[in-house]
């Protein structure tokens, strides 16, 4: 599995901030003629706090929080 940290995003009713990640899946390949392949696969979004997230946009400026009943939207840095 590979994690990478998409940014800081702020919660706008409560003020609290949450570092949001990306897990990407990977599926591990190796043919009998070639080299070990790791494979990108399915990814989710959470928060470092563990909850669950889901995207509002493509551009990934805002998720819905699944565990919680907000909305956060990214930090301008």
């Amino acid at each position: 599995m590979n994690i990478e940290t998409i940014g800081q995003f702020k919660d706008e009713n409560t003020g609290e901030i949450y570092t949001v990640l990306k897990r990407t899946q990977e599926i591990t390949h190796k043919p009998v003629s070639g080299k070990h392949q790791s494979i990108p696969d399915t990814h989710d979004f959470i928060t470092s706090c563990n909850i669950d997230l889901n995207p509002l946009d493509e551009q990934l400026n805002s998720f819905e929080m699944m565990q919680k009943d907000g909305i956060i939207k990214r930090v301008s840095t």
